[in-house]
């Protein structure tokens, strides 16, 4: 015990200017040696490995069809439109492979080649509920007619 004291009670060899090139000189090795991947940031929009690994993969190989992201719904003039880029939607337009069949405040309905139907909601993952005492909002579905008004006034 009494020998590991006086080791490090013991004065370093070097001092002044020529123990602080030795250091500079060492750390400059250390980062040319050590490895790419720790040095190289990771993406901060990126999810990290781990949540990577919960997604399950598509069934079959084949890549997923991604839906369109509604990210703007605006009214002109009484009537909804889906902003995607520099270009408006209306009811009856085609946003890729699916057809739009409703505009509601919060959400596209949509139907596919198949004919299936499916909700494009703007805010993912939200839920909206009815306060306690409040009247039940009605049901916000497309009406009957929307699909037959696809008329599209000049862009």
């Amino acid at each position: 015990m009494k020998r590991l004291e006086k080791i490090l009670s013991a004065p370093l060899p070097m001092s002044g200017p020529v123990s602080l090139l030795v250091l500079v000189l060492m750390l400059v090795l250390m980062l040319m040696l050590a490895p790419t991947q720790v040095l190289a940031a990771r993406d901060p929009l990126e999810p990290p490995a781990a949540a990577r690994a919960l997604v399950p993969a598509p069934a079959g190989g084949e890549p997923a069809a991604a839906d369109p992201v509604v990210r703007h719904i605006v009214t002109v003039d009484g009537r909804r439109w889906v902003l995607d880029g520099a270009r408006r939607y209306g009811v009856g337009d085609r946003m890729g492979a699916l057809r739009i069949e409703c505009i509601h405040d919060a959400a596209v309905t949509v139907r596919d080649d198949a004919g299936a139907r499916r909700r494009l909601p703007l805010f993912g993952g939200v839920v909206i509920k009815p306060s306690e005492g409040a009247a039940p909002r009605p049901a916000d579905d497309c009406p009957a007619s929307a699909s037959k008004n696809s008329k599209r006034s000049s862009r």
